[in-house]
């Protein structure tokens, strides 16, 4: 809205998204940021506290590829992820997460 972080954010910024959120959401999120101008990587989590703690969380991020360069300094130190997947719309990923936390295709 007008008051928001995204009201305050310079045009090409990058917001990285790691809630568990419904695939419409960040949808959502990710489309009224765009329009903004600002990108963002939809990059939920999966592991639990356990997993958090030991530094092993799985993080499954997508995004535009302007956004993963434009974040390279921040993702590396971070999530270190072993592969990025490139995909412009949000939401992607949280709906990957939500099925595989489903079981469904296994």
């Amino acid at each position: 809205g007008r008051n928001g972080a995204a009201a305050r954010m310079a045009r090409g910024s990058v917001v990285i998204a790691s809630a568990t959120a419904a695939p419409a959401f960040a949808e959502d999120v990710g489309a009224r940021l765009k329009r903004a101008g600002i990108h963002m990587i939809d990059a939920p989590v999966s592991g639990g506290a356990a997993r958090a703690a030991s530094g092993q969380l799985s993080i499954m991020a997508s995004g535009a590829r302007e956004a993963f360069t434009r974040a390279e300094p921040v993702l590396s130190a971070s999530y270190r992820p072993r592969r990025a997947d490139e995909f412009d719309e949000a939401g992607l990923r949280s709906a990957a997460r939500r099925q595989a936390r489903s079981g469904v295709g296994r």
